[in-house]
């Protein structure tokens, strides 16, 4: 008699396989149809490229990571229907998280994030000392002891080489002591790190008007009109510089277009007065010296302003 002995290995694989499928469902779960996609952009509205954006969820052990494109799009492609939090980091930007349903069987709305600069105790995290640093530099130069100040903001950049926004404080540094070449330097070197920093362009064009340079100063003010066309103080600034020059026209230009982004702006009005008075044109002087006190009344301006109106309408001005 021959006992027939049945094989025992493919009962072991199918248990083995058995013991893996819950882990190999779960595995699986986390995917799907589902297709997500959005932006990424700065509090000003400019698309901030190279941001990474991660989702993940507390359902499964899987997580799916994206990269935002020169326009600040992004898109994660093959995500499983279940609650997602999806996470924007940039250096230099305070991370932004969203939070979505995500769906396999209909679209999926966009998500859009908005990241905030981040200060600078905001990059240092928690280095106390550090703060305390920055803290008392940064006393110093309100307080008008700007070499303290320099010294203070050199110090936590060498310690700390990779918080770049600092070089705008030592180029403060610099300009109010009169080293303009050094200023523009650490301006400079800060827009190797964001090129489209529209408060560094125009520190870059003050520092220009003050050594003297007024082709310069107008062309990185210009650039500042192209990233924030809304900006009414940079159409200002271009006009006092033509003003200061003597060019009244151009500089009536300006200070017409700043008016025109910012109407309710009462210096732009009273700057307008005084180059309409430079040109002998009263009637239009006349104009916006009183719309300038009826928007500020109580301006330390409005007796020089109202002694003008007088002699203008007096036929003495």
């Amino acid at each position: 008699m021959v006992i027939k002995i049945r094989s025992v290995y493919p009962l072991i694989v199918l248990v083995i396989l058995l013991s893996l499928l819950p882990a190999l469902l779960w595995a699986q779960a986390g995917r799907g149809k589902g297709r997500v996609r959005g932006s990424v952009k700065d509090e000003e509205g400019n698309p901030i490229v190279g941001a990474k954006i991660v989702a993940d969820t507390s359902r499964f052990e899987l997580k799916f990571e994206a990269e935002s494109d020169e326009g600040g799009r992004w898109a994660i492609m093959g995500i499983g229907a279940a609650p997602w939090r999806f996470i924007a980091r940039k250096e230099g930007y305070i991370p932004g998280v969203l939070n979505l349903n995500v769906a396999t069987v209909r679209s999926n709305p966009p998500l859009d994030f908005v990241l905030k600069k981040a200060t600078t105790a905001e990059v240092l995290g928690g280095k106390e000392k550090t703060r305390e640093l920055i803290l008392q530099a940064e006393q110093n130069f309100n307080a008008g002891k700007y070499d303290e100040a320099l010294e203070g903001y050199q110090q936590v950049i060498a310690e700390n080489p990779s918080i770049y926004q600092l070089q705008l404080n030592i180029g403060n540094c610099y300009l109010e002591m009169g080293e303009y070449d050094k200023a523009v330097a650490e301006y400079q070197a800060f827009l190797e790190q964001e090129p489209d920093a529209s408060p560094i362009l125009s520190k870059l064009g003050e520092t220009y008007v003050r050594k003297g340079d007024f082709d310069q100063a107008v062309a990185y003010f210009q650039k500042v009109i192209e990233l924030s066309p809304d900006d009414h103080t940079t159409y200002y600034n271009i006009a006092e510089i033509y003003f200061d020059s003597g060019d009244v026209d151009k500089a009536i230009e300006y200070y017409q277009k700043s008016l025109e982004v910012n109407p309710d702006w009462g210096k732009g009005h009273l700057k307008l007065g005084y180059a309409y008075l430079n040109q002998g044109d009263n009637e239009q002087a006349l104009l916006y010296f009183e719309k300038f006190l009826e928007l500020e009344p109580d301006s330390p301006d409005a007796p020089l302003v109202k002694e003008l109106i007088s002699r203008i309408k007096g036929g003495s001005a």
